[in-house]
């Protein structure tokens, strides 16, 4: 049989080998019957019924923009004699949730010292944001485990690093340790 085109409406149980352009009204397996094929990521929540089917690429770009929060950042952190302040990890900026911090977990292998250093902070969007670890809260000079529990109150900056600063004495000038290794787990959560 030789290919060809047909145009008009075929009506009925249609069983064949269709291929090139088929545009359908609904397509049933004998239960359901699927009407639309779903091509852009943000309509998958809109359409999440029984009578569509996403393409690949809708499903990739709806994963990759809505289920990529780990809900944890981490870094190891090693004085190295030229900063005071290093990034622990930069938050995810999905537009249509809220962040927040829930706890901070501070695992102090090797205390710091050198430079004047006493105290650690530790703030959202890099360092000029809202203080979520205040000095007062751990100690970078002593080995240990830090579990600072957060309230939820403070939102975090979308897309901006979370930063860990060490400080001398006074609580604000900066300090650059010559030695010392923490590991900083930031948890946290959106709405």
């Amino acid at each position: 049989m030789t290919a060809s085109t047909f145009i008009g409406s075929v009506t009925g149980d249609v069983t064949g080998n269709l291929t090139g352009n088929v545009t359908f009204g609904s397509l049933s397996d004998g239960t359901t019957s699927i009407t639309t094929i779903v091509t852009e990521a943000d309509s998958i929540a809109s359409n999440d019924n029984d009578t569509s089917i996403p393409t690949s690429a809708a499903v990739k770009d709806y994963v990759d923009n809505n289920s990529g929060d780990g809900l944890l950042v981490r870094s190891s952190i090693t004085a190295d004699s030229a900063n005071s302040s290093f990034t622990v990890g930069t938050m995810p900026n999905v537009s249509a949730r809220t962040y927040y911090a829930d706890k901070v977990v501070i695992k102090v292998g090797t205390a710091f010292s050198g430079g004047s250093v006493n105290a650690i902070k530790i703030t959202e969007n890099g360092t000029s944001g809202t203080v979520i670890v205040d000095v007062d809260d751990a100690d970078a000079t002593t080995t240990g485990i830090y579990i600072v529990e957060l309230s939820g109150e403070d939102t975090l900056t979308k897309n901006a690093g979370i930063a860990v600063s060490f400080v001398q004495s006074d609580g604000s000038t900066a300090a650059t340790p010559t030695t010392g290794a923490m590991t900083v787990s930031v948890h946290y959560n959106y709405v």
